[in-house]
């Protein structure tokens, strides 16, 4: 637990929060600052940064909670949709520096915007992204035991003709690092 964190004071029972969910390894509470109603906090009780910090068992955990209440949330309160949200970094909206998923119920003209302006790209920039991302799987993967390997196969897809996989992905077998 880190000392200054709101969340972890949370998870400790320091300071109080509607619950909605809690287990072994994850709490759920309603944020206290609802930007939309119904507006639920899914978090790890160990403390971890971002999804950076933390192993890949403990996150794919995080996100079969996200789901499981996402149900519940869309039974319960009916909204006509909605926005499932996890940020990184204070340059990606994340204000407190605790691992943490955002479930937003959602309605036509509800006035929460997220902003997805367009920026126009090239296919020249489109693939050399790609392929600094393409190179990276080699680089993370879990423990360093390769799980993607080049391949020369005639697929149209040149991402499945550059790399396929050794076995199905699980979080044993992609790290987050």
């Amino acid at each position: 637990m880190a000392a200054d964190c709101v969340f972890c004071s949370i998870v400790e029972g320091s300071i109080p929060a509607t619950f909605v969910y809690e287990d072994d390894d994850t709490i759920a509470f309603m944020d206290r600052t609802q930007t939309v109603p119904g507006h639920v906090l899914i978090v790890p009780r160990q403390h971890a940064a971002n999804l950076f910090e933390i192993d890949p068992e403990a996150y794919a955990r995080l996100f079969s909670v996200t789901a499981h209440l996402a149900r519940a949330v869309k039974a319960g309160l009916n909204p006509a949709a909605m926005s499932i949200l996890q940020n990184n970094g204070r340059e990606a909206g994340q204000t407190v520096d605790h691992l943490h998923v955002h479930i937003l119920t959602r309605e036509a003209h509800d006035g929460y915007r997220i902003n997805w302006d367009d920026l126009p790209a090239n296919a020249e920039q489109l693939e050399g992204w790609a392929v600094r991302i393409r190179e990276n799987l080699l680089l993370a993967s879990h423990q360093g035991e390769q799980r993607f390997v080049p391949t020369e196969t005639a697929t149209p897809n040149p991402i499945r003709s550059f790399y396929h996989l050794t076995a199905p992905p699980t979080a044993d077998t992609i790290a987050l690092s």
